[in-house]
């Protein structure tokens, strides 16, 4: 297990050295990410104003699903997406068939290549609903929710 986080933490690294390398794209795609997260708060906003809810959620249940609903969506578009977008990419330039060969599992070395570092302010907005949205519902999760909720996203 240590072999593979440390493949992990390498490829993570070279993600970031890749994405800071043009630093005003890397900026711009971090402000068009903040801009998404504010065009949430405007929509939430709204519902919660004019609608008093969505069906049987208040406006703090809307934003803590909000939250879920980014975090998931920053591991499918920045880790999933990327790694998917890659395969083509080593298939067509032969690279693939390295991967195969090496002492390592293929779908790990993969899966691993790439990750959207950019969407790092997407994990921050996420994490902020989601703490605001169960802090205003007054919910606070057992020992055995929070199992449960990793083991439905894990």
């Amino acid at each position: 297990m240590n072999k593979y986080f440390k493949l992990w933490w390498i490829y993570f690294k070279m993600s970031w050295m890749l994405a800071i390398e043009y630093k005003a794209n890397f900026i711009a795609w971090m402000l068009v990410d903040f801009g998404w997260a504010i065009m949430d708060v405007v929509s939430i906003t709204a519902i919660a104003i004019y609608a008093g809810g969505l069906g049987p959620w208040s406006p703090a249940q809307i934003i803590f699903m909000t939250g879920l609903y980014r975090l998931v969506s920053v591991v499918i578009w920045g880790w999933l997406f990327q790694a998917f977008q890659r395969i083509s990419i080593l298939i067509s330039e032969g690279s693939l068939d390295m991967i195969l060969v090496k002492p390592i599992d293929s779908q790990f070395m993969v899966s691993i290549g790439r990750f959207a570092v950019a969407t790092f302010t997407s994990v921050a907005v996420s994490l902020i609903y989601i703490y605001v949205g169960a802090v205003y519902s007054h919910w606070q999760p057992t020992l055995i929710q929070i199992i449960m909720g990793m083991w439905t996203f894990g």
